[in-house]
């Protein structure tokens, strides 16, 4: 049951529908059947009497927002239009009542829309709808339509504003305008808006409309009275859009193929042809766009491409100004402003143009003009990313050379492109079109949407429409292979490339398409294939054509359930509809595996679980990147170790590696042919075991070997080791150790151990202090490494025992000990002072017989031993003095005087390091007797360096010690440090202070050197030291040393000290120091604690020398933040980024502070937001420490106010160490809370930690300038896709980088310097394909050309001066690799073309292109080529306008041609493709006609005449004459003869000029047309190509003149002067306008030549003047002579004053004014036209005058407009022209009163008493339908205007 509420609104909208019809008078017979139902407040079309009801529904305001549907189909007969026509028509809407609703095809299609002859009749806004205003028109078809417009219409709509047009195809449509009004073609100055979908759009969007063959033409001529001064647009989509979005729309072919399979193809044309009587006026363009004829307001064209050929002809036939133009685009023909753009947009058809402009006596007829592949007309026009096909307009005969742009040949991202580039999927997908479906576009059709595009193969170029792809899973596996498609007749689509899919176009009638896998043959050693197919599987909705290397991207894709055949060749069909087997974006993947067989030692194949020998291989199949399975033969060698599996079998054995050597498990290595379990499984593989054993790789030296055969012993030291030890979980490792030659293996007396030594990065460092040293597992054994035992060699230094003759050698005292490194030089101790003998040298001392030899020489490389050589002195008494020290090598001791009176004892220290302390004295005897005078016992203190000792006693032996101690330094972090005082062999480490003015024996409470010298047993009592010492005693003391606790850093693993002073003392090497130190800004921090440890000071170390201790630390480095702060998301980027994660601590007993640093901006990026965080953790006995992580999930939005979340995936864990970073990643589980995430990890000291929560989805921030990012966000998995244009300024990388560089694209590795990298081989690149897993952080990438550019006249060209003639330069530092190669001519050269490989004349390589610039893309800015700009000398032919100025040049090759040649003439017959001519009768040859060759010339003199036209006269031109050094030869004597020579030419001229009655000069109050082919011959000539009769009279007025519209003469007279000007060379400086060219005036020329006056150029109303003594009026006046009589009036007589005059004279007149108002939109901006007519003697006058309309209507939505005419006296009848408008009335007042209006329309009085009289003349509308009665001429309609 109908719904009872729709059923009283469609009642309620018929009613409204039937008052309104009866309201308008418009006829209207209801069909059969007058509607369908209403369903959903819908009306639905089912038949074409539903169409025509719904036609009239929109024809009220009831109707005018109405939802309409589509259900069927319609095919339209002349029976359905004939009732159509009955019905009042089938256009939707009005221009007044624009359709405002939605109309939805569904599909389907409306066939036979014709505008038939017999029932159709053209006016404005005609379409299907004529005029929409925010509607809605989508999913419709219209087929083999055919309409006719005036001034606007297209086939869908005439007029659209803010209109949604989508989905719409129009098959083999024709729409044909004029700008005709009347029957002789009568224009106004609205000029033409057509195309075959729209003639006009303001606003709205055009999507995914197509254009299927099918016509746009228009044909017409102005009339002599023409207005002229619009333009005239004609597009294939849309004759003008203002402000409308025009996207992924097209204009096609049709296609039609024939049973034998050949294809042709039928065009879309654009036929744009326009003439100009002779007389007509006004300047204006003829404008055929392949999609659009004019741009405007914005408008943008995205995505779209035309095949359309487009044409355009215009023919002027006098001088004004400049004339007419034609304007051809393969896009678009014009753009208005500059905000107006082109984008990801091709034309790919033929251009053409002729004009004709009979400017002087031989026309200038000129083909192929104005075109551009893109735009022609377009000033501020973006375009990007746009090109078009030159060979498309490519026509046999001719040689078309088309800009792209304007007259710019090419563009950064524009230009013409060769056929092969033009199939280069690489190339289309590179500039950003998307063929994968997978790019998303935002625009005012929608926020997202995908324009897709295919490879037409037949047609050669990108089309929109479906594809599918194949490939396989296995790179090097197979090929693959789509057949044949609609799309792609003859050429199937093949890849090699795993990761680059075959992609084929489908049509929607391709029902079967086949795809063919080939398998590549890969023998494997038993003979089989290595590579097996396993099947075709199919995955939907693939967006992506290329995928970068990601061996995990096919898993999910090969699943049992997506396989659609296990056979090779599969044939996919769409027969059956409810089982489609293939679709667009669908991705077929030809299954491959690999065979892996594991061979044992010998060769046999084993089976990969036991080891064991097994032929069999049916389960050795793997697919790519499937991991190794650990696998061992069972038969292993003994003593060997297994190192992995090798794909190079023993060339000895043709199998396995039992035990292989060194280099050839290195040369294996190096050649990618080890294997090892879990590796990937990249190609079919025979696997040999390889064993090694590793200790032959383990080289040992020991210091001091014995002989080069063995270095790994040292006669009587030990010898060196290697041994192989099995560890507790299976694993082997190895150790080296020292075996010393005493029985228990320790070494013998004098050698100490001091390291194990290894080279490292050409360093020598101590990688153990131990006589065993493991080596670590990480070490490369497959390497050779080489370790060195080191020792240490003592030195022991005696001296003469005290109270010993001076030779005595016996029970010597030990005075010193050293240690040594090997090989170090011998170090001259100070020793001992004698008071009997002089100290001579050290000697060497054999202590078993107690004798000395010769002094010391040499190094030190075994333990040694060295007595006092002493020279005895003369003439002392018998008294020994023996002076010492308890700190050997402290500082030098001397003794002075006599010992019997001024003895004295001094100490000298060798540093500031050492501090003497005091004097200790002992004399030896029995009795301790005293010294001389002194009463003590004989034991001396003192506290003086120096000591006076006084007398002593003969036969007596004296011992003086020097107490000395040295400092330590304990330096600690941040430049403190802390010294303290230790005595020889004291302790370094000291827990507590000691006092030293106490004693005790074992040093550990007090000083064990408080002792007398002399018998070593006497204590120094602490009481005599300190009175010694005085208030010195409380310093004389060992402080404690720092504490471990003390030097603890938060963060830091405090390893202990080592000594820097060892450097000084060759004990390390500064290269050692910094092998340790090796932090960089950390001073005190190694890199790993193992690299100190060696050199650590141990806990029981001695004090020996001073010392200057650090402390060294191993740093717990720990860093958190997020994959998507890692990226450099800046701030205000728009993207929000995850707070870092936190982190606690997963020990029991929290003790330690460890920092942490937290990063939520990348560091490399301005601004960035960083932090440093605090935790308290539990440090393991083992050092390392247990963290717990947590990151937020699922709670920040990716975007601002953005619905999305970002949700934690996993955690990369990136450990740093040495240099190497061992990256993990660990999933977090699915747990949404942010609590149950926690990560668990252990860290140990010395590598670095990063932390990085990942979360989805993921950000890519591009780094587009210095501090400047841009930041956009991807899917884990989805292609990065075109980044954005970097800003740099690009000159001054050239600058800085020394070349012209261009931007290559983008790059993840971070420049060393800057924002930008430089390319080099090697440097990584990302591309659109390349898919995203992570977030990224991306720099551009700047490549330096390794072209280069030369002439074959440099040596001509001035040096310096070459880059202005030839030069290579870049087109822009845009996404595009773009060089532009260009070339001027050389004054007397022309270029002549781009050439490589040119040598000279004789040898000239390859002709690149007659082009003087050139695009160089893609990679051949790179491939080094150098190109030759290649001249010709020439003869230059310069043209001087009347100034002098040189205003062409013309380059001619010696003789190669002459001034004129003949052209084809032709007439215009609106062809439909391409400007040729019309051929004449058959058989005959078509008529050429000569013309000018140097047209520019002939366009620049024009302009210039213009230009200098003023108040003072107007000059038009008539022809050239040469300057034959200074003879003047006419243009008839030399312009068919060769040019052999330089020649100047100079213009003849025609000067007009205006004077009033006063006369004052007024030239430039007039508009002139010179018709000078009227004024050089004796009549006018014929307008060729002309669509109209020319008004014989009017041949006879080679000079007309026009007064302004509504600024009529009132003046009795007005004189025209004309005369003929020759100019000539000047002696002066040429070009300057206050000194033109001196000329030869002629003013008898023009004598007898007829000039008339117009009263303005709309209605070109000839102002009648007086002739003849009567005073009779005529229409012209005459050029005389002077003094010639012209007429008499009232008594007065005329006569000219000059030469070359022709006199006005003027009758009396009064001034009517014609007023017109309306309120019809259509009226804006108009013209329309008026007759008066009057009775004068007896004959009928009639004159027309014209009225124009402002743009916007007053506040009353009034469009008012008035012209004055000055009458004589009489009875006037004004009536307005009503072919402009035939549905309006009209209604005149006269003087205020409404009168009545006959045929003749309203009359009115104009009498001399009145002073003037008024018309008003209003309009009201009276007619709407599509279809009326009237009968008028039609201009064009399908066929040519003279048909």
């Amino acid at each position: 049951m109908m719904n009872t509420r729709v059923s009283i609104w469609q009642k309620a909208l018929r009613m409204v529908l039937a008052l309104a019809l009866a309201a308008t008078a418009v006829p209207f017979v209801a069909p059969d059947k007058a509607h369908a139902d209403w369903v959903d407040n819908t009306y639905h079309i089912t038949s074409v009497a539903d169409l025509v009801y719904a036609v009239n529904l929109t024809h009220t305001t009831a109707g005018q927002s109405i939802n309409i549907v589509l259900d069927n189909d319609l095919t339209l007969n002349e029976a359905d239009l004939e009732v159509a026509k009955q019905n009042g028509g089938l256009i939707f809407g009005t221009i007044d009542l624009p359709f405002k609703g939605a109309f939805d095809g569904r599909g389907h299609t409306i066939t036979g829309l014709e505008y038939n002859r017999d029932l159709w009749t053209p006016k404005a806004n005609t379409g299907l709808f004529a005029s929409t205003d925010g509607a809605t028109i989508k999913n419709l078809t219209l087929k083999d339509a055919k309409i006719g417009a005036d001034f606007r219409g297209g086939v869908l709509v005439g007029r659209a504003d803010s209109t949604r047009i989508e989905n719409v195809t129009l098959i083999s449509c024709t729409s044909s305008i004029t700008p005709a009004n009347n029957a002789v073609s009568l224009i106004t100055n609205a000029g033409v808006l057509g195309g075959i979908l729209a003639g006009e759009t303001n606003g709205g969007v055009i999507y995914n409309c197509e254009v299927r063959g099918g016509r746009c033409v228009s044909n017409s001529t102005s009339a002599v009275a023409a207005l002229g001064g619009e333009g005239l647009y004609m597009g294939a989509l849309v004759g003008a859009a203002s402000g409308t979005v025009i996207e992924y729309s097209r204009v096609t072919p049709i296609r039609e193929v024939a049973a034998d399979g050949a294809v042709t193809y039928q065009h879309a044309s654009v036929k744009n042809s326009y003439d100009k009587a002779v007389g007509a006026l006004g300047g204006f363009t003829v404008y055929a766009g392949g999609v659009t004829g004019q741009l405007s307001n914005g408008a943008q064209m995205i995505d779209c491409f035309s095949t359309a050929d487009c044409y355009a002809y215009c023919g002027t036939y006098v001088s004004v100004g400049a004339g007419a133009t034609v304007s051809v685009g393969g896009l678009t023909a014009s753009a208005y402003d500059s905000n107006c753009s082109i984008e990801r947009s091709h034309y790919a058809g033929n251009l053409s143009s002729k004009q004709y402009n009979a400017l002087i006596v031989i026309p200038i007829i000129e083909y192929n003009v104005y075109l551009a592949g893109l735009a022609r007309r377009a000033d501020g026009l973006s375009v990007s990313e746009s090109y078009f096909k030159p060979s498309a307009s490519a026509e046999e005969g001719t040689n078309k050379k088309i800009p792209a742009l304007n007259d710019a040949a090419t563009g950064p991202s524009f230009g013409p492109l060769d056929d092969d580039v033009y199939v280069d999927r690489d190339f289309w997908e590179g500039c950003g079109y998307d063929f994968a479906g997978g790019i998303e576009r935002s625009s005012a059709y929608s926020a997202s949407h995908i324009n897709k595009w295919v490879i037409d193969y037949d047609l050669g170029i990108p089309v929109h429409g479906s594809s599918i792809k194949a490939t396989f899973d296995f790179p090097g596996a197979a090929s693959v292979s789509i057949g044949t498609t609609g799309l792609s007749p003859t050429q199937a689509q093949t890849t090699d490339n795993a990761w680059k899919f075959a992609v084929q176009g489908v049509l929607a009638a391709d029902n079967t398409v086949k795809l063919s896998a080939t398998t590549t043959h890969a023998p494997m050693a038993n003979g089989a294939d290595g590579y097996r197919f396993v099947g075709w599987y199919r995955e939907s909705n693939v967006t992506v054509n290329e995928v970068a290397e990601d061996p995990a991207y096919f898993k999910p894709m090969v699943t049992a359930g997506k396989q659609v055949s296990n056979e090779p060749v599969y044939e996919a069909s769409n027969a059956d509809p409810a089982n489609r087997q293939f679709e667009d974006n669908d991705l077929f993947i030809a299954h491959h595996q690999a065979q892996v067989l594991f061979h044992d030692v010998k060769g046999n194949v084993i089976d990969k679980g036991t080891g064991k020998v097994d032929p069999t291989t049916d389960d050795d199949w793997y697919d790519y990147f499937g991991s190794l399975p650990s696998v061992r033969p069972a038969n292993a060698p003994a003593d060997a170790t297994f190192v992995g599996w090798t794909t190079t079998a023993n060339p000895g054995t043709g199998a396995g590696y039992d035990g292989i050597t060194s280099s050839d498990l290195v040369a294996i290595m190096n050649s990618g042919a080890l294997y090892k379990a879990d590796d990937p499984v990249t190609k079919p593989m025979d696997l040999y075991p390889i064993y090694i054993n590793y200790s032959v790789n383990i080289i040992t030296e020991i210091e001091g070997y014995s002989a080069d055969a063995d270095k790994t012993v040292r006669n009587g030291v030990g010898s060196t080791h290697v041994e192989k030890v099995t560890n507790a979980d299976g694993a082997a490792s190895y150790r080296v150790f020292v075996k010393g030659v005493e029985a228990d293996g320790s070494l013998p007396d004098g050698y100490r151990f001091l390291g194990w030594y290894k080279n490292v990065d050409g360093v020598e460092v101590r990688v153990s202090s131990d006589l065993s040293y493991t080596i670590p597992a990480d070490t490369d054994l497959t390497q050779q490494q080489t370790y060195i035992a080191r020792f240490e060699y003592r030195v022991d230094y005696y001296s003469v025992a005290a109270g010993k003759k001076i030779d005595d050698y016996t029970e010597p005292d030990l005075h010193a000990q050293r240690w040594q490194r090997y090989n170090s030089a011998f170090v001259d101790l100070p020793a001992p002072s004698y008071y009997k003998g002089t100290f001579e040298y050290w000697a060497t001392y054999n202590s078993d017989a107690s004798s000395a030899g010769d002094a010391y020489s040499g190094n030190v490389i075994d333990p040694i031993k060295v007595i006092t050589k002493m020279k005895e002195k003369a003439g002392v008494i018998d008294c020994s003095i023996k002076v010492i020290s308890n700190y050997p090598n402290s500082g030098t001791l001397s003794q002075e005087g006599l010992a019997s009176s001024s003895h004295s004892v001094k100490f000298a220290p060798i540093s500031g390091d050492y501090s003497f302390r005091f004097w200790a004295a002992e004399r030896n005897g029995s009795d301790v007797s005293k010294p001389v005078g002194d009463s003590s016992s004989g034991l001396w203190l003192n506290e003086g360096a120096e000591w006076k000792t006084g007398a002593h006693l003969t036969a007596s032996s004296y011992v003086y010690e020097a107490h000395v101690t040295a400092k330590i330094r304990f330096n600690k972090v941040g430049g403190a440090f802390s010294d303290v005082q230790r005595e020889y062999e004291s302790a370094v480490f000291q827990q507590k202070k000691k006092d030293l003015t106490s004693y005790d024996v074992n040093g550990a409470d007090g000083s064990k050197y408080n002792v007398y010298p002399y018998w070593g047993s006497n204590e120094i009592k602490q009481n005599d030291l300190r009175s010694t010492l005085g208030t010195a005693a409380g310093a004389f003391c060992e402080d404690a040393s720092p504490t471990d606790a003390e030097m603890q850093r938060d963060g830091y693993r405090f390893l202990g000290w080592i000594d820097k002073s060892a450097i000084a003392a060759d004990e390390m090497t500064q290269h050692e120091w910094d092998y340790v130190f090796d932090v960089t800004g950390d001073q005190y921090c190694t890199s790993q604690a193992s690299k100190a440890v060696p050199y650590l000071l141990a806990a029981d170390a001695v004090c020996t020398r001073p010392m200057d201790l650090y402390p060294v630390y191993v740093k717990y480095d720990v860093t958190v933040t997020t994959n998507i702060a890692q990226a450099g998301v800046p701030s205000g980027a728009g993207v929000n980024i995850p707070a870092a994660p936190t982190v606690a601590d997963g020990g029991a007993a929290a003790s330690f502070n460890l920092p942490y640093n937290t990063y939520t901006r990348d560091t490399g990026q301005g601004g960035t937001t960083s932090a440093t965080d605090n935790v308290s953790v539990t440090v393991k006995d083992d050092q390392t420490i247990d963290l717990s992580l947590t990151a937020e999930n699922n709670a920040t939005p990716v975007v601002a106010d953005g619905q999305a979340t970002y949700l934690l995936k996993s955690w990369t864990i990136e450990k740093t160490f040495q240099g190497q970073t061992h990256t993990e990643t660990i999933p977090a589980g699915v747990a949404a809370d942010a609590t149950a995430n926690p990560l668990s990890y252990t860290i140990e000291s010395g590598p670095s930690y990063r932390f990085v929560a990942n979360y989805e989805p993921l950000v890519v921030v591009y780094h587009v300038n210095d501090g400047v990012t841009e930041t956009v966000v991807r899917n884990n998995g989805q292609q990065l896709g075109k980044g954005p244009d970097p800003t740099f300024d690009i000159a001054n990388i050239d600058t800085a980088n020394a070349g012209i560089h261009v931007f290559v694209g983008w790059t993840a590795t971070r420049p060393a310097t800057g924002q930008y990298a430089i390319w080099s081989e090697g440097t990584a690149m990302v591309s659109s394909s390349t898919i995203v897993h992570q977030s990224m952080e991306l720099w551009p990438v700047y490549r330096a050309a390794t072209v280069n550019v030369n002439s074959n006249i440099d040596d001509v060209i001035p040096e310096g001066q070459h880059e202005n003639y030839r030069s290579l330069s870049r087109l822009g530092s845009i996404d595009s690799v773009a060089l532009v190669a260009e070339a001027q001519d050389f004054p007397g050269y022309q270029f002549d073309h781009w050439a490589t490989g040119y040598i000279d004349d004789g040898n000239q390589g390859n002709p690149v292109t007659e082009n003087s610039n050139f695009v160089l893309r893609g990679g051949k800015p790179f491939d080094g080529t150098l190109y030759t700009a290649v001249y010709v000398p020439v003869h230059e032919v310069r043209y001087h306008d009347t100034q002098g100025n040189v205003i062409y040049t013309a380059n001619v090759k010696g003789g190669d041609r002459t001034f004129v040649h003949d052209v084809p003439a032709g007439t215009e017959a609106a062809p439909d493709s391409g400007g040729e001519a019309t051929a004449g009768p058959e058989g005959t040859i078509p008529p050429t006609q000569s013309t000018p060759i140097d047209v520019e010339a002939y366009h620049n003199i024009a302009v210039a005449l213009d230009s200098a036209a003023s108040v003072d006269g107007r000059e038009a031109f008539s022809n050239w004459q040469w300057s034959d050094n200074g003879t003047m030869v006419p243009w008839d004597q030399f312009c068919n003869a060769a040019i052999t020579q330089d020649m100047d030419l100079y213009p003849v001229t025609w000067q007009v000029k205006a004077t009033d009655a006063a006369n004052t000069a007024m030239t430039n109050q007039l508009t002139w047309a010179i018709d000078v082919s009227a004024l050089e011959t004796s009549s006018a000539p014929t307008a060729e190509g002309s669509a109209a009769t020319p008004n014989a009279e009017k041949q006879t007025y080679p000079i007309q003149a026009y007064f302004g519209q509504g600024n009529y003469y009132d003046q009795k007279h007005l004189t025209v002067h004309v005369e003929k000007r020759s100019y000539t060379p000047s002696n002066g400086a040429a070009g300057q306008p206050s000194d033109p060219l001196p000329f030869d005036p002629d003013v008898s020329a023009a004598r007898g030549k007829q000039v008339a006056l117009y009263d303005d150029r709309a209605t070109g109303n000839v102002l009648a003047s007086h002739v003849g003594t009567s005073g009779d009026f005529r229409d012209y006046q005459v050029v005389s002579a002077a003094n010639t009589p012209v007429c008499t009036v009232d008594g007065t007589s005329y006569t000219t004053q000059n030469n070359g005059d022709a006199l006005f004279v003027f009758g009396d007149i009064k001034l009517l004014t014609i007023t017109k108002k309306t309120a019809a939109k259509e009226a804006a901006g108009e013209t329309f036209l008026f007759t008066v007519t009057n009775l004068k003697d007896g004959a009928l006058q009639t004159r027309s005058v014209s009225v124009k309309c402002p743009d916007k209507p007053d506040k009353d939505g009034i469009y008012a407009a008035s012209v004055q005419l000055q009458l004589g006296q009489g009875e006037y009848f004004v009536r307005e022209d009503k072919s402009w408008a035939w549905r309006y009335g009209q209604s005149y007042q006269v003087n205020g009163v409404t009168v009545p209006s006959g045929a003749d329309g309203a009359r009115v009085v104009v009498s001399r008493s009145q002073g003037g009289s008024a018309v008003v003349c209003e309009n009201a509308l009276e007619n709407d339908a599509w279809l009326d009665d009237s009968a008028r001429a039609i201009n064009e309609f399908g066929k040519g205007a003279n048909s």
